[in-house]
């Protein structure tokens, strides 16, 4: 038997995609003099059909090795970099991969910067969410200052912008004190997932900076206060 397709206009749509920020958070330069750091970025991509839940979910899966992805700052939009292809993590699931590239981070004069970092992904896929978006911190390796950059996982999360539960919850935060010691400088930069809401605090008020040196084989560490506002993204 022989069928035939109707004539007609047909509309070809991408498949929807999810993806994951699994790359680097916290970057340092090579010395206190240097500006530049070399950052990883990764993510990670998944077509629609394997996030069982998520209500965009349709029962006919892709190959997401057909997708592109790039990297992108969106506080000015610019493109990282772009992934040259996407790999399986098992070749035998056509449905989730890993992308990344290398991005040299640039903080000029600056102690140290925290960047929001969004993942586009498309070609036959699409995903440009700021519910995936993460911060990646460079800093400069200055004598007396502290920094990092991770992420938590709500669990029981309070407040005006309660996190979801088993979200994650982003940070990064650089800070330092002046050789007299009694001017705290620095920033802290926070992402939180809220009723399908995305919220960024920002703040450059740092109220204190405690560091404790360890003993006796004991980590050494360090406690700092700040206060800021959140706004939506």
């Amino acid at each position: 038997m022989i069928s035939s397709t109707p004539a007609g206009t047909y509309v070809v749509t991408q498949e929807d995609a999810r993806a994951t920020y699994a790359g680097q958070q916290y970057v340092s330069t090579s010395s206190v003099s240097s500006s530049t750091a070399t950052v990883n970025l990764v993510a990670t991509i998944q077509d629609i059909t394997a996030v069982t839940g998520d209500p965009a979910y349709d029962a006919y899966p892709g190959d997401i090795r057909n997708a592109t992805v790039k990297f992108v700052d969106r506080d000015t939009n610019a493109t990282l970099c772009t992934a040259s292809v996407i790999n399986l993590i098992d070749p035998s699931d056509s449905k989730v991969g890993t992308a990344g590239c290398q991005w040299t981070a640039n903080i000029g004069s600056s102690d140290a910067e925290t960047y929001t970092i969004g993942i586009v992904v498309g070609g036959y896929y699409t995903r440009n969410a700021s519910a995936d978006d993460s911060l990646v911190t460079v800093s400069k390796l200055i004598p007396g200052s502290i920094g990092g950059g991770g992420f938590t996982v709500n669990v029981a999360s309070a407040g005006l912008a309660t996190g979801d539960a088993g979200a994650k919850t982003n940070f990064g935060f650089s800070v330092k004190n002046t050789k007299k010691g009694n001017n705290f400088q620095g920033h802290v930069n926070i992402i939180v997932n809220s009723g399908g809401r995305t919220y960024q605090i920002k703040s450059t008020a740092i109220n204190s900076l405690v560091v404790k040196n360890g003993t006796n084989g004991s980590p050494s560490t360090a406690t700092f206060q700040w206060k800021g506002c959140r706004r939506g993204i």
